[in-house]
């Protein structure tokens, strides 16, 4: 979530790591750094997601103009949450192993109704509106197969449900023309930052590229087979 005066700042940011937890504010100057930091593994991982969407509430509460980038784990697995936020026995989780995509569901709705209710408290409190971006970074593919583990070249119905992400954009006082299908969240920023900033940033190709985890270094271009085309 960026202010829309973030113009007059210079803002600095940094990427999060994988399993991220918590929020902290460092000033510089005349601009707010917030981060989602932290490292934690296993179970505490969704957990440790779920209090960051908690404390994104804070946000509109800092007085000075933010840049806050916040990579929330869930519904990744393990899966340890049910569709009200209940914790999972492990009876159930052992019973799903097998096909995990009810429990993956389950962790969504979760997820879904935290990500509603931080959305909602971050436009009721802020006194000016934010700029908001929620994007995936990859589909759920991957919980209905181990094809991702192995050598083996999925096919396009898995490639299409793997590239396919949420990518939601809110952008207050501005039309929200150049916003098309097929965007990846590599034009993302740079719309944003041509519509608030007058940036005059070109808009790159959208393209998809494949790699498995057995292979990670090995990309496959696979934008033919997946992309909705403008």
């Amino acid at each position: 979530m960026v202010g829309p005066h973030l113009q007059k700042c210079e803002c600095r940011y940094q990427l999060p790591i994988q399993h991220s937890y918590g929020i902290y504010h460092r000033p510089h100057e005349n601009h707010a750094f917030l981060s989602v930091h932290g490292r934690v593994h296993g179970e505490q991982a969704p957990t440790a997601g779920a209090v960051v969407f908690d404390r994104l509430s804070e946000i509109p509460l800092i007085d000075e103009p933010t840049f806050t980038l916040a990579h929330i784990i869930c519904p990744h697995p393990p899966y340890i949450f049910a569709p009200d936020g209940g914790k999972l026995s492990t009876v159930r989780r052992v019973l799903a192993k097998a096909d995990p995509r009810d429990l993956y569901r389950d962790q969504v709705l979760f997820v879904n109704s935290k990500l509603r209710t931080a959305v909602e408290q971050i436009l009721s409190l802020s006194k000016t509106p934010p700029i908001i971006i929620i994007q995936g970074d990859h589909g759920a593919a991957y919980t209905r197969s181990s094809i991702p583990y192995t050598h083996i070249f999925p096919d396009d119905a898995y490639l299409k449900e793997q590239m396919c992400i949420l990518n939601a954009y809110y952008f207050p006082g501005v039309e929200s023309s150049g916003i098309y299908d097929s965007i990846t969240p590599v034009n993302s920023f740079r719309i944003m930052l041509n519509k608030y900033f007058n940036a005059g940033m070109p808009m790159l190709e959208d393209s998809s590229f494949y790699s498995s985890q057995a292979f990670p270094f090995d990309f496959i271009n696979v934008t033919e087979k997946v992309h909705i085309r403008k």
